[in-house]
């Protein structure tokens, strides 16, 4: 099914191309992490010490990858849920606990103009992690009960503020996970209808 590449800080997936369209999410809303009580006092610690740092911290549903698989009609992504709240308690601050990953599944695309021009961005000071790191755009976390297409125009729109009707079509090229907590990612080629100037 697919192509492995691997370096230092990622596991690359090369499959496709699938149209948006092509890819399915099966959620599980009840598949989710159990956790102590003092795993939840952490977390709260955790997200106070962010906030009180200026970090800009929305504790929002996410979907949790569980699995991948490929069918006649594209690709099944297996989902349960988590939150942003247990993704920083869990893949950021514990990283080594492979078993107790929140795994929060999100979309990571290159944006190309009807020019041809690439579209990159630089990461806010207030995000967690990556701070000032060159970007790829759109990029953000998907959203129960959002689905992958609604996902793309929505952070097109957020990020640079592109309607949905000047997306000339979204393509899955693979999955990658992020070392060390093995985070998963959804890789897409956005085009767009309009050029960069």
């Amino acid at each position: 099914m697919t192509s492995q590449f691997s370096c230092n800080s990622y596991v690359l997936h090369l499959f496709g191309p699938f149209p948006a369209s092509s890819v399915r999410f099966e959620y599980d809303p009840r598949d989710r992490l159990r956790f102590d009580p003092s795993a939840v006092v952490e977390k709260d610690r955790i997200i106070t010490a962010l906030r009180a740092a200026g970090k800009t911290v929305h504790i929002l549903p996410l979907y949790r990858f569980r699995s991948l698989a490929k069918d006649p009609y594209g690709i099944v992504f297996h989902l349960g849920h988590t939150d942003f709240g247990e993704y920083l308690l869990t893949d950021i601050s514990h990283p080594e606990q492979k078993g107790q990953m929140a795994s929060p599944i999100s979309i990571s695309a290159v944006t190309e103009t009807a020019d041809h021009t690439l579209l990159l961005g630089c990461r806010s000071p207030a995000v967690i992690g990556a701070q000032g790191m060159i970007q790829m755009l759109p990029g953000g976390y998907i959203h129960p009960p959002d689905i992958l297409r609604g996902t793309v125009e929505k952070e097109l729109h957020e990020e640079l503020a592109v309607t949905s009707g000047e997306i000339a079509g979204i393509v899955v090229t693979g999955f990658a996970q992020i070392r060390p907590s093995e985070k998963p990612e959804i890789l897409l080629h956005v085009l767009l209808d309009i050029p960069l100037s």
